[in-house]
C-alpha cells in the first residue's frame, strides 16, 4: 500500500507545481515507521552495505529472498534516507514533498515496477487520517483532468476503494465517494473496473447510508457513472427507489439536485431504465420537486439550482416515448406554462423543450 500511496503523491505533487503536498501528522508518522523498521531491519543493512558499495543499480538485481518485494521497498527507503538533503526532503520551489513522503518519492526511482505490489500488512496499519489523506490526493487527481486517470488506475487502489465505502468512519465513506465520483467525472475510463470489483453496487447502498455527507456524493458519483454510456445501468437500477426517496426527504437541495441529476443520467444514453423510473415514481417526484422550488416560501425560487435540475431530468426523460406518455397524463402542464414565464432563460429553455418534447410522436 506504501508505494501506492508513493505513487498517487508523486503525480499530486507534479500536477501542483511548487507547492508542498500538507498532509496530516499520522500520515507522517506511518512513513516515519516505515523508515525506522528499514533502519532496525538486519536484512535491509546488508542491503545497504551492498548500496554503499555498488550503489543503488543493485536494486533492480537483488532478487534472492522470498521477501524480496519488501526487502527491495525498504531497501530503497534508507538508501534515499542516505542521500543529502538536497532534495525530497523539504518543500520548496522545486515542487519537491516535504518530509518522509518526499523520501518515498525518491525512492521510487530506484524502484523496478514488478516490485512496487502491495505490502498486504500495511493497509491495516494505516490510521484513518492516513486514509482520508490517500483519498483526498486521488480525488483531487481525479477531478482536476482525466489525464490522470492511467495513473491512479496504475496504482491499483479499487480494492482499497472498496473497502473504503465500506468502512465504519463516515468521512472515510464520502470521501470514497467523492473520489469515485471525480473518476468518472471526465470520461467512462474506469466504468468497466468499478464493475468488476463490486464498487457500483457498493455505491447504490452508500445513496441510502445514515451520513447526510456520504448521501450526498454518492449520488453524485451514481450520476457520473451513469453519464456516458449505459453500461452500468443494469447494476445501478436498483438505486432508482434511494434516489426517488432522497427526493421525498429533507435532504440538503445540493443532495436532492445530485439525486435528480443522477436519474436523469439513467436515461440519457437508452431507454433501459424509463418503465422502472416510472415505476417508483421518480418521474412524479421530480416534478414535484419542481412546484416545491416555486413554492412561494422559496426565496429567489426560479434560480435556485434544485428546480433547474429537476427541469433538466425532465427535459431527458421526455427524449425517450414511455416518459412522453406519462407526462402527457400528469398534471404539471399549468407549472410549465409559469415556468415559460421566468426572467430565467434557462428555465424557459427547459420548460419549453419539455411542452414540446411531450407532443413528439
Amino acid at each position: 500500500m506504501l508505494s501506492r500511496v508513493a505513487f498517487v503523491l508523486k503525480a499530486y505533487s507534479t500536477a501542483r507545481g511548487p507547492e508542498t503536498v500538507s498532509l496530516a501528522p499520522s500520515t507522517e508518522e506511518t512513513l516515519k515507521q516505515i523508515l525506522d523498521h528499514a533502519k532496525a531491519s538486519g536484512i535491509i543493512d546488508q542491503l545497504c552495505k551492498c548500496l554503499e558499495d555498488t550503489g543503488s543499480s543493485l536494486l533492480s538485481d537483488y532478487d534472492t529472498d522470498l521477501s524480496a518485494q519488501c526487502t527491495h521497498l525498504l531497501g530503497a527507503v534508507r538508501f534515499a534516507n542516505s542521500l543529502p538533503p538536497t532534495a525530497g526532503t523539504s518543500g520548496g520551489g522545486d515542487g519537491t514533498i516535504a518530509g518522509s513522503p518526499g523520501l518515498i518519492l525518491r525512492c521510487l526511482e530506484h524502484i523496478e515496477a514488478k516490485y512496487l505490489a502491495r505490502p498486504v500488512a500495511l493497509l491495516a496499519k494505516m490510521t484513518e487520517e492516513v486514509v482520508l489523506d490517500l483519498l483526498m490526493i486521488v480525488s483531487d487527481l481525479a477531478r482536476m483532468s482525466k489525464e490522470f486517470y492511467e495513473i491512479i488506475n496504475k496504482a491499483n487502489l479499487l480494492g482499497f476503494l472498496k473497502i473504503c465505502l465500506s468502512h465504519e468512519n463516515a468521512n472515510v465513506r464520502a470521501k470514497a465517494c467523492s473520489a469515485v465520483g471525480n473518476m468518472c467525472r471526465h470520461s467512462p475510463y474506469f466504468y468497466s473496473s468499478l464493475a468488476k470489483h463490486g464498487i457500483i453496487s457498493l455505491l447504490v447502498d452508500r445513496c441510502s447510508d445514515p451520513d447526510r455527507r456520504t448521501r450526498k456524493f454518492a449520488c453524485f458519483a451514481v450520476g457520473n457513472a451513469a453519464y456516458y454510456s449505459d453500461l452500468l445501468y443494469p447494476e445501478l437500477q436498483r438505486v432508482i427507489p434511494q434516489l426517488t426517496k432522497l427526493l421525498l426527504s429533507s435532504e440538503e437541495d445540493k443532495t436532492k439536485s445530485n439525486a435528480a441529476g443522477a436519474l436523469s443520467n439513467l436515461v440519457r444514453n437508452s431507454n433501459m431504465l424509463c418503465e422502472a423510473i416510472i415505476a417508483h415514481g421518480a418521474m412524479q417526484l421530480v416534478e414535484d420537486c419542481s412546484m416545491v422550488a416555486l413554492s412561494p416560501n422559496k426565496r429567489d425560487a426560479v434560480n435556485e439550482s434544485p428546480l433547474k435540475i429537476a427541469l433538466f431530468s425532465l427535459s431527458k426523460m421526455c427524449s425517450h416515448v414511455p416518459c412522453r406518455q406519462y407526462l402527457r397524463s400528469s398534471e404539471f402542464f399549468p407549472v410549465l406554462s409559469r415556468l415559460k414565464q421566468s426572467p430565467d432563460s434557462a428555465v424557459v429553455n427547459y420548460a419549453s423543450h419539455i411542452l414540446s418534447g411531450v407532443f413528439e410522436a
